[in-house]
């Protein structure tokens, strides 16, 4: 089970739980927020639906309107109603003129990296001695395999990552923290860098998509490029 398909069955089954659904949740930090934060609206959908209504609250309130209220509401509510059409032929307006076929996304691949580490910054703190055989595990689904450990490994798990699904991985190296974030399907031309806040990274390419590095700004110079040759030599597309 992917994240598009318990997204879809926590939808519209918030206390769903199944043994599938439960071992996704266990991998993904990212659904397992979503079904948090569902699971919370839920409740208080229900808690609001359980509030008592006093006896004859409707029939006082109806019967404390005039006609010249109601006529003032319905006049009211056809001014919002023009001010938001207004806005929305506006929006739309400046939708087709700011797009165009070759802007696929706002954020660069760079960036959208970063700001995965940046949300998600507690996994940096992680220390869960992640061995080789369940990382291969999580890349497996991506036909990708390592044949030899690239670093001690704190945290990997499987999380949605722009446009799909990918593996978000800890490792300290060189007494250094780096986050690698394997992204099948996000196909760049070239090696490409960022530096932004307090990280940068380096998005490199490979067979079926692309592969970023993403270090503190204050790293060793070279700890990227260390990384990306580990990489090349422990990497395997199956």
């Amino acid at each position: 089970m992917n994240c598009i398909d318990v997204h879809r069955k926590l939808t519209t089954e918030p206390n769903s739980r199944n043994a599938a659904i439960n071992a996704h949740l266990k991998e993904c930090s990212a659904c397992t927020k979503f079904a948090e934060s569902i699971g919370q609206f839920d409740h208080a959908i229900h808690k609001a639906a359980s509030i008592n209504v006093p006896d004859g609250l409707a029939e006082r309130i109806l019967l404390k309107q005039s006609f010249k209220q109601q006529h003032q509401l319905r006049t009211n509510r056809f001014k919002l109603y023009a001010v938001a059409a207004s806005v929305l032929l506006v929006f739309g307006i400046s939708l087709g003129l700011n797009y165009s076929p070759g802007q696929k996304d706002a954020l660069s691949l760079g960036d959208v990296a970063i700001n995965h580490v940046t949300n998600e910054i507690n996994h940096l703190h992680e220390n869960n001695n992640v061995q080789l055989a369940r990382l291969n595990r999580l890349l497996q689904p991506f036909n990708i395999k390592l044949k030899k450990p690239i670093g001690h490994v704190n945290y990997a798990g499987a999380c949605p990552i722009r446009h799909s699904r990918g593996v978000h991985i800890v490792l300290n190296t060189e007494n250094e923290t780096a986050t690698l974030l394997v992204m099948p399907g996000e196909y760049v031309a070239s090696r490409t860098s960022l530096i932004k806040g307090a990280f940068k990274t380096a998005i490199i390419p490979t067979k079926n998509g692309s592969i970023a590095i993403i270090t503190p700004k204050n790293s060793k110079a070279d700890l990227e490029q260390n990384i990306e040759n580990s990489l090349n030599q422990a990497i395997q597309y199956i």
